[in-house]
């Protein structure tokens, strides 16, 4: 979509990027460490329901704020430096190239 992006942040990490497109994950301390230590739990205890659904959950928040960020750059930020693209990307999408993961680096 873009060559490049600056953030005034000290980490281009997802937890970082996606704070700043206002996206907030529903656990308070969402960490991939955190993530681990709570599929640990419910391997060790499978009854426990509450370590599985916050381990799931963790992970469809950061699915969820790779989506924000896809969309920030699509309404907010692509659309400032160059509107044709915008257009491209989205024709693109529309074509059997949509099933391609890897699409957008080709524009």
């Amino acid at each position: 979509m873009v060559e490049y992006s600056d953030w005034p942040t000290y980490s281009y990490g997802i937890k970082h990027i996606a704070r700043m497109v206002t996206f907030r994950w529903r656990d308070p301390d969402p960490s991939g460490v955190n993530s681990i230590a709570w599929y640990n739990e419910y391997l060790a205890n499978p009854s426990n329901d509450a370590a599985l659904t916050k381990t799931l959950r963790y992970n469809e928040d950061d699915c969820l704020a790779m989506v924000a960020v896809e969309q920030y750059f699509e309404t907010v930020l692509l659309p400032k430096r160059n509107p044709a693209r915008v257009a491209a990307c989205w024709a693109k999408r529309q074509t059997k190239e949509e099933t391609n993961p890897f699409w957008l680096r080709r524009l």
